[in-house]
């Protein structure tokens, strides 16, 4: 694993540093080049999985994945089979202050990604394997 890589590796929050919300969205890399982008509230979860890897330095293809069937998914629900697919995307991780104004500096990982993708992220930590076992299995 190459340096780039070592630092996306862990539990990436859209909320992390801001005060508590309704809801949050996660960004997970896994050390094995897969992923997972969850977006969560008190009534919903939903998860768009990925296999990432950096293509250059300051790029990365998030290329999605099912781990169901597909097909079958697609048929029982064509309008909320939104892909998360992004081949190419420019990214940067830099220690940033979040919310700004605050003094509360942290890793924070940008990347370009337009809405309803979250784009802005704060590190939460490398140890996200409690964090993804409360996730639902969908």
């Amino acid at each position: 694993m190459t340096w780039e890589e070592e630092e996306l590796v862990g539990l990436w929050s859209a909320g992390e540093g801001y005060y508590a919300t309704f809801s949050e969205e996660w960004l997970i890399f896994k050390p094995d080049g897969t992923g997972r982008l969850v977006f969560l509230n008190p009534y919903y979860e939903s998860s768009h999985y990925f296999r990432w890897q950096v293509v250059s330095q300051g790029v990365l293809d998030l290329i999605g994945y099912s781990p169901h069937d597909l097909e079958s998914e697609a048929k029982a629900n064509p309008v909320g089979n939104i892909r998360f697919h992004f081949p190419g995307v420019h990214y940067s991780v830099s220690e940033s202050e979040r919310p700004p104004g605050t003094g509360n500096w942290m890793l924070v990982l940008r990347l370009d990604l337009e809405m309803p993708w979250p784009n802005d992220l704060g590190f939460v930590t490398k140890d996200y394997a409690e964090s993804e076992a409360s996730l639902k299995k969908n």
